[in-house]
């Protein structure tokens, strides 16, 4: 937590309730869901539909190897 330097939050809450309500744009979002739990989606359907975020936000995400296709939103 000294990384952050006062420049972070760290909050350990259900993310997909956290997300839920309206967020503020973020310009670089980590995903890594449990795998085989199908959360992947509707982690990344939250973050555009409650505007998390920015319009050049990069998304880095991490899928399960079995995954034949990562299902998430165009934008």
């Amino acid at each position: 937590m000294a990384l952050l330097q006062g420049h972070g939050e760290v909050i350990n809450t259900n993310a997909l309730t956290w997300l839920a309500s309206n967020g503020k744009p973020f310009d670089v979002v980590f995903l890594d869901p449990p795998f085989c739990q199908e959360l992947l989606a509707g982690t990344a359907t939250l973050l555009e539909q409650r505007d998390w975020l920015d319009d050049e936000a990069w998304i880095y995400l991490e899928d399960e190897a079995e995954s034949l296709e990562t299902r998430v939103p165009a934008n």
